[in-house]
């Protein structure tokens, strides 16, 4: 499942993964961040990975395809989740995209929006 919202007043938009993702929610995901990057100009994401169930390839490679042409539109990305392994995906691709991403604890969310919203680790 994947939910989302915005934070009114600002360019972050928060999602949570919690098992499989539909091509669907997907779409619906992206045309939230979209709106929100033709109101903001860029867009700042946290993404909370509560659970990761079958995820299709089809929509696997559409976030892929769709990141790489926005990456100059997106600031800051904080990966909440207590899972070791995505942290270490975290640190890997951190030198290798135009956007600042970090990770955080599931017990650090609220850290993870202040840096959303300030700036500030």
């Amino acid at each position: 499942m994947l939910q989302y919202h915005w934070i009114p007043d600002t360019n972050i938009v928060e999602f949570t993964i919690n098992g499989a993702i539909s091509r669907k929610q997907f779409a619906a995901l992206v045309t939230e961040v979209e709106s929100k990057i033709e109101d903001y100009g860029s867009v700042d994401l946290l993404e909370e990975i509560r659970g990761i169930g079958n995820i299709p390839l089809a929509v696997l490679w559409a976030d892929l395809r769709w990141a790489v042409s926005h990456w100059k539109k997106i600031g800051r990305v904080a990966v909440v989740c207590d899972k070791d392994w995505v942290e270490k995906v975290v640190e890997v691709m951190q030198p290798l995209v135009a956007m600042d991403v970090r990770h955080f604890e599931l017990a650090e969310k609220d850290k993870a929006r202040r840096w959303l919203r300030d700036g500030i680790d």
